[in-house]
């Protein structure tokens, strides 16, 4: 048994709540009436008129900052995680941003989770991975874990991912990226999702970052290979005649032999000069 202080939020929701208890002293909380106390404040957040000024979410949010506790985790990963629940619900939207203010409450000024908030952050993330519709919502809580460049790299050649789910990995990923290794490699695949990882990489990254000789290199020899998947190919295409520059005219040339119509056609397209990445 654990005891807590009733205050504040919990004094105002006493009548959505269905309690009567005193806020000056401590009362014993049993596990399963914390749960159902927690439960019964997403069933009043979700029911809010004014999405804006709902006390119940605010309770919630108030919840998840608390130190030590994993209660208010548990239940949002649980709604999240429920397939019955889409994701485009309210009820899921609010136990998302209740995750969220968990997350963010615990890694201020850009601390790192406690290896403890850690593990049970990870357990429900990969959980809510495994949703059968989309891997969206998890690639919002991915990001608070120690390995989150790896995940990301996963979960952009997993082949049962979507286009938006791996347009959501890419994103994710991008700016975990220092330089263009990550992105030569998959260029350099044999296997038609790496290859379009790759594009894809490149299209998103910063290219602030980019020495464009290299760039240029890296794509020349990708435009030569006789074995390229077309949508990679077409991506990159598309990547050399934006830059408008004259350094990648040797890219649109060898893509100009591509075994794809579609690709010699983008290839020789007109380069669109006033569109530089940035």
């Amino acid at each position: 048994m654990k005891r807590r202080t009733v205050r504040g939020p919990a004094v105002a929701f006493c009548g959505l709540l269905a309690c009567s208890r005193p806020t000056t002293r401590e009362v014993p909380v049993e596990p399963a009436d914390d749960r159902a106390a927690i439960v019964a404040l997403f069933d009043a957040a979700e029911a809010c008129g004014d999405r804006y000024r709902c006390p119940p979410a605010d309770a919630l949010a108030e919840r998840a900052q608390r130190p030590g506790d994993l209660s208010v985790l548990d239940a949002a990963f649980a709604i999240m995680t429920d397939p019955k629940i889409g994701t485009t619900e309210r009820r899921f939207k609010i136990a998302s941003s209740t995750a969220r203010a968990w997350a963010a409450a615990r890694t201020t000024q850009g601390a790192a989770l406690s290896g403890a908030d850690e593990q049970a952050l990870r357990a429900h993330v990969l959980r809510l991975l495994d949703r059968g519709d989309t891997a969206v919502p998890a690639h919002g809580f991915v990001e608070y874990l120690s390995d989150a460049r790896a995940l990301f790299e996963r979960e952009a050649l997993d082949p049962r991912r979507g286009n938006d789910e791996v347009h959501s990995a890419i994103r994710g990923l991008r700016d975990r990226e220092r330089d263009l290794t990550t992105v030569a490699a998959w260029l350099a695949g044999r296997d038609e999702r790496s290859m379009v990882a790759g594009a894809l990489l490149l299209d998103a990254f910063d290219h602030a970052r980019v020495r464009p000789d290299e760039e240029v290199a890296m794509l020349l020899a990708f435009a030569r290979r006789t074995d390229t998947d077309p949508e990679a190919a077409g991506i990159i295409a598309r990547h050399a005649v934006d830059h408008g520059e004259p350094a990648f005219a040797p890219v649109l040339e060898a893509l100009a032999r591509h075994p794809d119509a579609s690709v010699r056609e983008l290839a020789l397209a007109t380069p669109a000069g006033g569109h530089v990445h940035n």
